[in-house]
C-alpha cells in the first residue's frame, strides 16, 4: 500500500526533513553558524579575498557547513580584504599609513618638532595617516626639538651641527677639484 501524498511532502512542507519550520528551502540563511537553513547542501560564509582568515561583510554560499573553505571565513572582521597583513591582531607596522590590526588607528613615528620627521618614539593615530600635528611617517630626525635639523635640510658649515642628520657634521671645505669658472667664492682681507 502507498503512503498518503501528505508523508511524500511533508519533508519539503517541513524543510530538509527536519521538524523546524524555519529550515526550509527559500529560508533566509544565517551566516557562518554551522546550519543549511535553506537547504541548499551549505552554509553562507563571509568572503575571505585576502585568505588571511578574517573575512569582510560580503558574503558567499558555502558548499558545506563550516567556512573553512578557501576563500571562506566565519569572522567578518577584515579591515582591508585586499591586504593579507591587515587583520584583527596583527602585528602594526609602525608608519605604513595602513590600519594592520583592524583597531581604526595607525601607529606612527613621533615629531615633537613639526618637521616631518619623528624619532624612534611612537604614538598612536585616530586614523590610518601618520601626517597630523606630532606624527611621522619616518624615524630618522636626529634632533626632535629643533625643526631645522633633519635629512631634507642642507649642511651648514661649520655650525657644529649634524644639520642633515647624516651622522656627521659634514665637510665644509672646498675638496676634489673644482673649476673656477664653476666655483663661487669671497674673499675678505687687503689682498
Amino acid at each position: 500500500m502507498r503512503p498518503p501524498a501528505f508523508f511524500l511532502l511533508a519533508p519539503l512542507l517541513f524543510g530538509c526533513g527536519d521538524e523546524d519550520p524555519s529550515i526550509h528551502p527559500g529560508a533566509s540563511e544565517v551566516v557562518a553558524d554551522g546550519v543549511d537553513q535553506n537547504c541548499d547542501g551549505g552554509d553562507a560564509c563571509y568572503r575571505d579575498r585576502d585568505r588571511d582568515g578574517y573575512g569582510s561583510q560580503e558574503t558567499l554560499a558555502s558548499v558545506d557547513l563550516s567556512c573553512l573553505d578557501y576563500g571562506e571565513s566565519s569572522e567578518s572582521t577584515d579591515c582591508d580584504d585586499d591586504d593579507a597583513s591587515a587583520y584583527p591582531g596583527a602585528p602594526e607596522v609602525v608608519g605604513n599609513e595602513q590600519d594592520n590590526d583592524c583597531d581604526g588607528g595607525e601607529v606612527c613615528f613621533e615629531d615633537l618638532d613639526g618637521d616631518g620627521y619623528g624619532t624612534l618614539a611612537t604614538v598612536v593615530s585616530t586614523d590610518s595617516s601618520c601626517r597630523d600635528p606630532v606624527e611621522s611617517r619616518y624615524s630618522t630626525d636626529c634632533d626632535d626639538d629643533e625643526p631645522e635639523v633633519n635629512p631634507s635640510v642642507e649642511e651648514v658649515c661649520n655650525d657644529h651641527v649634524d644639520n642633515d642628520c647624516d651622522g656627521t657634521e659634514g665637510p665644509c671645505d672646498f675638496w676634489g677639484e673644482v673649476s673656477v669658472a664653476e666655483a663661487d667664492a669671497k674673499f675678505v682681507g687687503e689682498d
